[in-house]
Parts: structure tokens; C-alpha cells; sequence
């Protein structure tokens, strides 16, 4: 039996989209705290009332329009990252599914390095000795 190294491709894929996820927090974490010392600087400084309140919906805009755009990017790449797997495993399942009923001029997917390569490579040798286990036609 032979050993196959896997790559954990897919796996590192979901751990890139979680970490721009949490970028996005960190990013929130910063915006906050930045704009926390200035509202206390301006605090200390600016007595009128409205001032104060003009900067401090400024501040809080600019941490809103930041986070909505770091939230959707994070969002966006996650939403293409588990789009890609699924139609991968989409075509995978059909190929095997395929293989099963019996139709083994089926086609592989697209060859890649990673689990569902590996998989597809399996079908596709599992789909070969099948064919060469069947009678020859004369």
C-alpha cells in the first residue's frame, strides 16, 4: 500500500479566508483605539459642546466606512474561496458518480496538487482498472 502525502491546499485556503477575517477585527481594534485618543485629546482641548460632536460622528463614520470595507472584502474572498471548493467537489462527486453507473469514458476534472486532485486521481485510476478488468470485445 502506498502512502500519500497530502497538502492540506483546501484547508490553508479556509485558514486564509478566516484570516482576513480576522484582519478586518484587528483592523477594527486600531481604528477604535486611534480614534478613542483622539476623541480624548479633542476632549482636552475643544470646550464647545458641538465641536465635539461634529468630530466625534466623523470618527465614528470613518471606523464605520472602514469596517464596512474591510468586513466585505473578507467577506468577498471567503465567499470565492468556498465557491471554488464546492464546484471542485461538485465536479468530483459527478465523476464518481459516473464511474459508478458504469460510464467509464467519464472525465476528470482539472488536475491540482491538493485533497481533491488526489481524489480525482484515485477515480480515475479506480475508473482504469476497472476498464481493464472487463472483457475484451472481439
Amino acid at each position: 500500500m502506498s502512502s500519500v502525502k497530502i497538502g492540506y491546499k483546501i484547508s490553508s485556503k479556509l485558514t486564509l479566508a478566516a484570516l482576513f477575517y480576522i484582519c478586518a477585527f484587528i483592523l477594527f481594534y486600531v481604528l477604535v483605539s486611534t480614534n478613542l485618543d483622539k476623541i480624548k485629546e479633542s476632549n482636552a482641548v475643544i470646550q464647545d459642546q458641538s465641536l465635539q460632536a461634529a468630530m466625534y460622528d466623523s470618527i465614528r463614520t470613518e471606523i464605520i466606512i472602514w469596517m464596512s470595507i474591510a468586513v466585505a472584502l473578507a467577506t468577498f474572498f471567503y465567499i470565492i474561496v468556498v465557491r471554488s471548493i464546492r464546484i471542485r467537489i461538485q465536479e468530483t462527486l459527478s465523476f464518481s458518480e459516473q464511474i459508478s453507473s458504469g460510464d467509464l469514458t467519464a472525465k476528470k476534472g482539472k488536475k491540482s496538487n491538493d485533497e481533491i486532485g488526489l481524489i480525482n486521481e484515485s477515480l480515475d485510476t479506480l475508473k482504469i482498472i476497472k476498464t481493464s478488468l472487463l472483457p475484451k470485445e472481439i
